[in-house]
């Protein structure tokens, strides 16, 4: 006998294969991205390596050239996910300053050749174990950091006493894999790969008097603005993005407001985004209206806060403290 399966019954089939498709290909993307990560920052530590074994510098630049150049390519064959490839190349940059900046015995030096190539295999075994997770989104394998961080350990020992900044382990995963790779506390499942960091304060413009200066967590219905700031850092030297900033107030449309902004050198950027107070009818709101802020980054939600503005209440009204008669006293349970 032939049954015939209800045709939305095909319909929800596809779309789950579609979405488990997806799933495993933005998967894919990570754990490719984190490989070719930790290959640059190997390569670029094998460099420094060189260095240190020749007492050589003027092939570095070459050397450093291309490993860049793999790195690219690589990054660019992952596909589209998380990861900014401008912020992972700083951090793979950043990861052999910090080294070669520790490990500074002077060259020619067998030993600090040692240690740096050392550090190079540590990176990418480290990112590795991140990336194998990653392909299969599951937790780490709880042997492979261990078996990493062992190798590493018995390398360093047999070098020799050169410097290595004292605590080499802990250096180069604080400086090369801490940075690139954002997991859960516990099982470390990858969440994120090269994640710029933000922080958040607000600033208030009444509508008499200067401007304040200092971060604020609420401010009163005299207010003529409140300057939402948001200072990134972790980004990709000189990269474009744009900030989306959400501001939720209950029974109000929300307020949504985008800036386009290019990254600093440095790969940092300030942006201030001002929320006009005056004339929105929050005094409707009571007593305390509170705000919940949303920041975006490219789409991606990366940091969430909020403040409260402070109504003023009509004398007639009562009162129940001097914030809230703004600029009068309260006396009485009357603005004064």
């Amino acid at each position: 006998m032939i049954t015939w399966l209800p045709r939305y019954s095909l319909l929800v089939g596809s779309l789950l294969v579609l979405a488990l498709g997806a799933t495993s290909a933005r998967a894919d993307c990570t754990a490719a991205k984190l490989k070719a990560i930790g290959k640059k920052e190997a390569a670029l530590l094998k460099c420094q390596a060189k260095v240190a074994s020749s007492g050589d510098s003027s092939k570095l630049g070459t050397c450093e050239s291309n490993a860049m150049a793999k790195f690219s390519a690589a990054f660019g064959k992952a596909g589209t996910c998380l990861g900014e490839q401008g912020a992972c190349e700083h951090f793979a940059d950043s990861c052999e300053a910090s080294v070669a900046g520790a490990f500074v015995d002077t060259p020619p030096s067998a030993c600090e050749a040692a240690k740096r190539n050392a550090a190079a295999k540590l990176a990418k075994a480290e990112l590795g174990c991140y990336s194998k997770a990653a392909a299969k989104s599951q937790a780490v394998d709880p042997n492979c950091l261990p078996k990493a961080t062992e190798k590493f350990s018995t390398t360093i020992a047999n070098a020799g006493t050169c410097p290595d900044g004292g605590s080499p382990q802990a250096l180069v995963e604080d400086d090369c894999v801490k940075p690139v790779v954002t997991t859960t506390m516990i099982g470390f499942v990858v969440l994120d790969i090269c994640r710029p960091s933000v922080s958040v304060f607000f600033t208030a413009v009444p509508l008499v008097g200067a401007p304040g200066n200092a971060p604020q967590t609420s401010f009163t219905y005299e207010d003529d603005f409140a300057a939402i700031h948001a200072n990134w850092t972790n980004l990709g030297p000189g990269s474009s993005h744009t900030e989306t900033v959400s501001i939720v107030v209950p029974a109000f449309a929300p307020f949504v407001d985008s800036i386009p902004f290019t990254a600093l050198a440095d790969g940092s950027a300030q942006i201030v985004d001002d929320f006009p107070l005056a004339g929105t009818g929050l005094e409707s709101l009571g007593v305390h209206g509170h705000f919940a802020v949303e920041i975006d980054l490219d789409g991606i939600l990366r940091a969430t806060s909020g403040f409260d503005v402070v109504s003023c209440i009509a004398s007639a009204m009562g009162c129940s403290a001097d914030l809230e008669c703004c600029s009068a006293t309260c006396s009485g349970g009357v603005c004064q």
